[in-house]
């Protein structure tokens, strides 16, 4: 079980890593 914990924290912070950076790339093409 703990395993599978971990393994859904690491996938949700390397999916909002993504997101902010999606969004840094945008915010800088824009500005």
């Amino acid at each position: 079980m703990p395993a599978k914990e971990n393994y859904s924290n690491q996938f949700i912070k390397v999916y909002w890593m993504e997101f902010f950076g999606q969004i840094l790339v945008v915010v800088s093409l824009k500005f």
